[in-house]
């Protein structure tokens, strides 16, 4: 291909050859390689003490676990007892799929004797040191130093002083390394080797506020922790011990400025470890302010089998459960008090389950329902070989809602669950202008992947007033793509697929947009996973009153017809008023994005002298010109196609020559009203819909061919227009 690497010069007792490297294609040798590697330099000195001086560039490598944005070596390497100096630069990589933002290392000196310099960064975090040493008897010799982690809003951790290091081809060996932040302390020491293990990593004062970045949000935690890991054994059986214990950890919790705080202590920390090839052990003590007493302990026997063997309990007496409110932002507000006695023994694949979990007298807040749950009860509780029973229900508002279901603790078919969801006269929802009141009848299925959701839900009440509508509330059309925006919407670890049917009872009512509607119906509800809701069935409105052209028109047939996305039902809407003998109104048609409306009277008369019945009461002969300009306005209401001839009748009721709609700008509207004053001036003035600018016109016709056309709005301008006809 068009890979080259090219030698030239000569071999005999010194080396002098030139290389030169093109490989444009390093996927031509394997497909699990892939970029381009440049370079050039030249080989000297003997075969048995050779010189070699290089400049290799690398750009886009990927070579098996290992890639690479670029990669650029310079230096020389010099026989034994000459110093050599080499210069390693790498950016954009990636180590066993973790990015890596840059790589610097710098080689000086020989062999026997030498320096190292090191620096790496990734994700806005840095760590230097340093290594100086050299090759003895098979074994490299030296100190490490000038150590620094920076973590960034985590800190810093330095060494404290150098450390001496021995290594060879079976082991490494590490007098202690001690790095330092402020007051805490963190030491390592001992040899790890293929035949022996014998190391230890010292914790003191340990720093747990930098925990915080990786808690809920609204979470903060203060303290410090102590403790010591211990490894022995060998690399084909090793063992590590592991205690850690803190005093005092202090965790606040502040959702915003105006939620409630929390505040809670944890005392007496101690976690125990233990492992080993074939076995785990796992054991946690803790108390403090809310928690009276709680503690975990583990085992784990042949933990690399398919199905290990477990033991496992859990003991917990909490008085208060407060501090719950820092796991979720949209659940807050957690009162009650909860205690556990459960244990988990035999296969993990299908264990024995004793005991309970349980929270009784509790309560809490859901922010986005706007709800607060009372009575809250929730027990769990072994319901058969390796199924777990949950029992729960929660007062809201009126109503009641229980839950009834059961986890299988089987990991190879997904965790599975059944269950029920019941209630009565339930307030669901709790939002300004929004308050939705359900009775469910549901059946709850599927496994940890995805739960399925059937069954019925009654909305025996619900009030929807929309006074106004959000900012940016105007949707985009489905026409526009907005360049360099990708979809940033996550696929939720739990997808939900629900097929439901949405009963609508005797007191649902609707009111916004100039509707004020009594509301009856249902609707087959579906919700596929990561797709958008669709429904089937009719929304009928029962009695109601729509506001439009200034009048309070009274609904007397109203449906929606829903047969695909919730967001475009088919309308069979009327409204109408009436006056004297005439009844005049709107039927509302088309879908919901796209309505159409047209003027209907009994008796039958011209849709321009219904819409003045409907606008003025009067017929369309009896308005003046202010009227004109009102009836012209709502004819505007109706859409652009009905408007234009409607206009054109109104125009002539009221004297002008002219009166419509100028729409032929794809980004503009405007209302045009135009007049012939004798035979050669005409008058025209328009008001933009949209820039709200208006324009006057003013055309002269001097002779035949010549005209003068004069406009004033933003600009002013004075045309000059000569016409000559074919003859």
């Amino acid at each position: 291909g068009d890979n080259r690497v090219t030698l030239n010069g000569s071999i005999g007792e010194q080396l002098a050859i030139n290389y030169d490297v093109d490989v444009s294609d390093l996927g031509s040798f394997s497909k699990d390689y892939s970029g381009m590697l440049k370079g050039a330099g030249r080989l000297a000195g003997t075969l048995s003490a050779p010189q070699v001086d290089m400049a290799l560039t690398g750009r886009d490598l990927r070579i098996a676990g290992y890639a690479a944005g670029s990669v650029d070596i310079n230096g020389q390497l010099l026989p034994e007892k000459t110093a050599s100096e080499l210069v390693l630069s790498a950016r954009q990589l990636e180590i066993s799929g973790r990015p890596v933002d840059s790589l610097d290392a710098t080689l000086k000196g020989e062999i026997g004797e030498h320096q190292v310099m090191l620096q790496a960064s990734m994700d806005k975090r840095s760590l230097s040191a340093s290594l100086s040493g050299g090759w003895q008897e098979q074994k490299w010799r030296g100190q490490l130093g000038d150590v620094l982690i920076d973590l960034g809003p985590q800190g810093q951790w330095q060494q404290t002083d150098k450390t001496n290091l021995v290594f060879d081809a079976e082991q490494l060996q590490l007098e202690s390394l001690c790095l330092q932040q402020e007051s805490a302390l963190a030491c390592a020491q001992g040899s790890l080797g293929l035949k022996n293990i014998d190391a230890s990593i010292l914790l003191d004062r340990f720093p747990l506020a930098p925990l915080t970045a990786y808690l809920p949000a609204g979470v903060t935690v203060k303290g410090e922790a102590g403790g010591q890991i211990m490894l022995s054994g060998s690399a084909r059986e090793p063992l590590a011990d592991l205690r850690l214990s803190s005093s005092t950890i202090a965790l606040h919790y502040s959702y915003s400025e105006d939620d409630d705080v929390v505040d809670t202590t944890l005392r007496d920390l101690l976690l125990t470890a233990r492992a080993d090839i074939n076995n785990l052990n796992f054991d946690l003590q803790v108390a403090g302010d809310d928690i009276r007493s709680l503690s975990l302990n583990a085992r784990l026997d042949n933990w690399r089998d398919a199905s290990p063997r477990i033991v496992a309990k859990l003991d917990a007496n909490i008085p208060d459960v407060a501090f719950l409110s820092m796991l979720s932002t949209e659940v807050s507000g957690w009162k009650g008090s909860a205690a556990a006695d459960f244990t988990v023994s035999g296969l993990l694949s299908a264990p024995q389950l004793e005991g309970f979990i349980r929270l009784e007298n509790g309560s809490a807040e859901l922010r986005g329902a706007g709800i607060t749950l009372q009575q809250l009860e929730i027990v769990a509780r072994p319901s058969g070989a390796g199924r777990l029973g949950v029992t729960a229900s929660a007062v809201s508002g009126n109503g009641k809602i229980e839950l009834d279901g059961m986890l299988a603790l089987d990991a190879k078919a997904g965790w599975p669950v059944s269950g029920s969801l019941s209630g009565s006269d339930f307030s669901a929802l709790q939002l300004p202008g929004l308050d939705v009141v359900v009775s469910p009848d549901l059946t709850i299925s599927g496994d940890a992947g995805m739960l399925q959701l059937r069954g019925t839900v009654v909305a025996p009440r619900a009030k929807v007033e929309i006074r106004q509508l959000p900012e940016q509330a105007v949707s985009v059309s489905s026409d526009v793509v907005i360049q360099g925006v990708e979809n940033q919407s996550k696929k939720s670890l739990l997808q939900v697929d629900t097929d439901i049917e949405v009963l609508l009872g005797d007191a649902v009512s609707f009111s916004g947009f100039g509707l004020s509607a009594s509301l009856a119906g249902q609707i087959a509800l579906r919700v596929p996973p990561d797709r958008p809701a669709t429904g089937r069935g009719v929304v009928k409105i029962k009695s109601g009153k729509f506001q439009a052209y200034g009048q309070d028109l009274s609904i007397e047939n109203g449906r929606l017809i829903f047969s695909g996305a919730l967001d475009d039902p088919t309308l069979d809407v009327e409204a109408n008023r009436k006056i004297a003998d005439v009844t005049v109104g709107v039927r509302i048609a088309g879908t919901g994005q796209s309505p159409e409306a047209t003027i209907y009277s009994v008796p039958s008369m011209p849709e321009a002298e219904a819409l003045s019945y409907l606008v003025i009461g009067r017929p369309l002969a009896s308005a003046t010109d202010a009227e004109g300009e009102q009836l012209k306005n709502s004819a505007i209401l109706l859409g652009l196609k009905q408007a234009l001839p409607i206009a054109d009748q109104i125009g002539r009721a009221v004297g002008l020559d002219e009166l419509g709609l100028d729409t032929s700008s794809t980004d503009t509207g405007a209302i045009m009203a135009g007049k012939q004053v004798g035979s050669d001036l005409y008058v025209r003035y328009s008001f933009g819909l949209f820039d709200r600018i208006g324009a006057l016109l003013l055309r002269y016709r001097v002779n035949r061919n010549v005209s003068l056309e004069a406009r004033s709005a933003e600009d002013q301008s004075l045309d000059v227009i000569y016409s000559r006809g074919r003859e």
